[in-house]
């Protein structure tokens, strides 16, 4: 039921017997064949691909017995040329495709980066643009944005209402000391300039003081 196949048997101190299944113009020049794979083969041999005059085989030898009685040694071997240059070309192919796979997974991950990152520079320049005194009116936002860089957007400004406030107060504790220095000031003043107003008149009296100046 197989083309491409050869069946040897060998007897001991006999020559070889064999069944050669392909076209009779064929059968010399694949009997030389045979004989070079059976010179190769192991009684206990696994089966392996042999390459031959351009041609690739695998073959195997195993003892023959009938009725428990050893005949001698069976040889096989399959002609597998055209399957060993299909599978070639299909790995070949497949190495192709995994190549043409790769630079579209590389394109795909570039473009991906690419749209990920102009977002991301869009918020670097917005933020250089932020100020202090406009904290509370600047907002970050970027339309058609991934949904990760939306997130980031509404944390930034979610931080940027944070630090308006958070200078607001400062300023309103800035102003509340800079109030209360200059009320002490004024409060601290009048006496100061009562008190410094009768220094100055002692000061111009010299030594011309009763004993309670």
């Amino acid at each position: 039921s197989s083309d491409r196949l050869w069946i040897g048997i060998k007897q001991p101190d006999r020559s070889m017997l064999i069944a050669d299944l392909l076209a009779e113009p064929k059968m010399k020049w694949d009997l030389s064949i045979f004989e070079r794979l059976v010179q190769d083969l192991s009684h206990k041999g696994l089966p392996r691909v042999h390459h031959l005059q351009g041609r690739d085989f695998v073959a195997c030898a195993g003892p023959l017995t009938v009725n428990r009685t050893p005949l001698g040694t069976l040889y096989l071997a399959q002609d597998i040329t055209e399957d060993q240059t299909r599978f070639y070309q299909l790995i070949q192919n497949l190495v192709f495709a995994n190549f043409f796979a790769l630079i579209l997974l590389i394109a795909l991950v570039a473009y991906e980066a690419q749209r990920l990152l102009l977002p991301l520079s869009k918020v670097s320049q917005m933020t250089q643009a932020i100020s202090v005194e406009d904290l509370g009116e600047k907002r970050i936002e970027i339309p058609k944005a991934p949904r990760e860089i939306q997130n980031l957007a509404d944390t930034f400004n979610r931080l940027l209402n944070r630090l308006s406030e958070a200078w607001q107060q400062q300023r309103t504790t800035d102003e509340q000391q800079r109030q209360f220095v200059s009320n002490v000031s004024h409060e601290l003043r009048t006496p100061l300039t009562i008190v410094r107003g009768y220094i100055e008149s002692v000061l111009r009296r010299g030594q011309n003081l009763t004993e309670s100046q």
